[in-house]
């Protein structure tokens, strides 16, 4: 099991999973800086409904491997939001490799891309006590592009 300072990765609070099954995206939102907007919208509107009102910061950060325009497009609707909940912010991508909390939420995510892509369950058997909300962007698409 993959082991944290702090103890097994099974132990953690929850994790909250979007993601953007591509084959229902029209063609006209498929572009890599529209498909991150419609991610950033997603975190924004999920960290808009689950936060609890207090004054501490907010930290996002996310993988370098977006390029620039992808970032800027996610910053574009994510800044607005959270600019609302009245609480200071950072909105950062750095290397994964170089933050403890991006490895487990990368392991997280490739864990369900395992499940929905190969209907491979056992990498997700190590977080059967971590709560998880997997959300599928475009779950009401009835049309599927490719």
């Amino acid at each position: 099991m993959y082991e944290l300072i702090d103890g097994p990765i099974s132990e953690l609070g929850s994790a909250y999973t979007p993601y953007i099954d591509k084959r229902y995206a029209n063609p006209a939102v498929r572009a890599p800086e529209k498909i991150m907007a419609n991610f950033g919208k997603a975190v924004a509107r999920w960290l808009e409904h689950h936060l609890e009102p207090h004054d501490s910061p907010i930290v996002l950060a996310f993988d370098s491997v977006l390029t620039r325009k992808q970032q800027e497009a996610f910053r574009a609707e994510v800044k607005p939001v959270l600019k609302s909940l009245g609480r200071g912010f950072n909105l950062t991508f750095q290397p994964v490799k170089e933050e403890a909390c991006g490895q487990v939420a990368d392991y997280v995510a490739w864990a369900w891309s395992r499940r929905h892509e190969r209907e491979d369950e056992r990498a997700l058997e190590q977080f059967t006590r971590l709560p998880q909300n997997v959300f599928n962007l475009f779950r009401n698409g009835r049309k599927r592009y490719y």
